[in-house]
Parts: C-alpha cells; sequence; structure tokens
C-alpha cells in the first residue's frame, strides 16, 4: 500500500511541470489580481475545459446510477481530514488535497496542488479539477456534471459516500448568507461532501474555509441552493 501511495504521489508531482508549460500554451491566460474567492470566474478569464473521453465516462456513470438504483443507507458520514486553505484562493487544492487524502490516505502540498489545477490568484477552474484527481488517486472516477434536480444532486452525493469517494461542489452564498441561512458569504468556494443524513435532511460538508475548517452540517435544501446559485450549477462526483 505504501508502494502504491508512493508510485501516486511520483506521477502526480511529474505532472506539475508539463501542467504548468502547458497552461502557458492557453490563448490569453491572464495575470490575475488578489481575490478573496476560490473559483475562477468566467468574468476572470475561466474557460470550461471537459474533454470527450470524460463526457463519455459522465454519461456512462449517469446511466450506471440510472440502472442500478442502489438502496443506500439512510446516513452515511465519513472521517476526512480538513486542511486549512492557506491563502484566500486555494479552497481549491485544498479540497482536492482533503479528497486525495481521504482515498490515498497521504496527499500532496496544496501549492503542489494549485501548480497542478493551475490555480490563480482568482482561484481554480472547477473543470480542471476531475483530471487532476483522477490522476492522483490513479482512477478514472470523477467527472463533472450538471447538480440537475435536487433528488438527482442528491443520488450523486449519496453514490460518492458510499463508494468512499466524496464529492466536490462551488457554491455561492452570497443569498444565504443575507438571510442568515450560512455562516459567510463567498462568490465561489470550493468544499467537499463527507457525509449526509436522509432522516435528518442533511449533508455534511469538509470546508477548507479559512475561518470555518472542519465538517459541517447543512439542511440539504441550503446546500443544494447554494450549490444552484453558482453560475456553473455543478458537481464533481
Amino acid at each position: 500500500m505504501k508502494k502504491r501511495n508512493l508510485l501516486k504521489k511520483m506521477l502526480c508531482k511529474s505532472l506539475i511541470a508539463s501542467i504548468l508549460i502547458s497552461a502557458f500554451l492557453i490563448e490569453g491566460t491572464p495575470v490575475y489580481a488578489n481575490g478573496v474567492d476560490g473559483d475562477l470566474t468566467y468574468e476572470e478569464g475561466a474557460v470550461d475545459y471537459i474533454p470527450a473521453d470524460m463526457r463519455q465516462r459522465e454519461a456512462e456513470k449517469l446511466q450506471a446510477l440510472r440502472r442500478m438504483r442502489t438502496s443506500y443507507p439512510s446516513a452515511i458520514k465519513m472521517s476526512i481530514t480538513a486542511f486549512k486553505q492557506e491563502t484566500n484562493w486555494y479552497c481549491g487544492p485544498a479540497t482536492v488535497k482533503q479528497v486525495v487524502h481521504r482515498i490515498n490516505g497521504s496527499s500532496l502540498t496544496q501549492k503542489e496542488y494549485a501548480d497542478l489545477l493551475s490555480t490563480t490568484t482568482d482561484g481554480t477552474n472547477m473543470t480542471l479539477i476531475p483530471n487532476v484527481v483522477n490522476t492522483c488517486i490513479d482512477e478514472q472516477y470523477y467527472v463533472y456534471s450538471s447538480i440537475g434536480t435536487q433528488d438527482e444532486w442528491m443520488e450523486k452525493i449519496r453514490s460518492g459516500i458510499y463508494n468512499d469517494r466524496p464529492a466536490i461542489l462551488d457554491i455561492n452564498t452570497e443569498a444565504l448568507y443575507k438571510q442568515k441561512k450560512f455562516p459567510y458569504s463567498t462568490k465561489g468556494h470550493f468544499v467537499n461532501t463527507s457525509g449526509y443524513s436522509d432522516t435528518e435532511g442533511v449533508v455534511y460538508i469538509t470546508d477548507p474555509h479559512p475561518s470555518y475548517t472542519g465538517t459541517a452540517k447543512y439542511s440539504q435544501d441550503i446546500l443544494y441552493s447554494a450549490n444552484s446559485a453558482h453560475s456553473r450549477k455543478a458537481i464533481i462526483w
């Protein structure tokens, strides 16, 4: 197991140089000003890049989800180590670290994940996350999808938790914060799921937020609203 994890770590590190080089080849890649939110928005220059093979895997995964109709336990809670994001724009690297650390039992530094993700001071482009996680866990598991309806969203979350593969969400909590339904306001922030309880109607997230690092639970309605309020309306699962 230690040898396998070491090989995964070496593979992740070997990608850093190639990803940094390729980032300079993307037309119009700008240098960004200091920001406070963790995702790279369209206004800031984000360009969705979802390879055809991932679109195919997404379609196959959705078909399997509908076909299998797994009877999930009413509640599962995972133990996930929370890593406080080291900068205001590192929620993407920190969330990736949390997910990979859970699956592999070890992980790279946030700076190394930031390099892999081409993270800037404005944040991380969400569509780059699945391939980085897949490479680091040596699987083709994670795909980028629309959240769909709340029932469809919960099925994706349950599936991930059930298979020990926590989902990644990009949330916008500005309206919820004003309504006193969320403890902080953000236009875009990455977190990962770490459990759910259908009995209580909640989803657990592990949050790298500088002031709220750790695992917390939110009603399924509120967390879906936060994910839906983001312009991408997307989930990595």
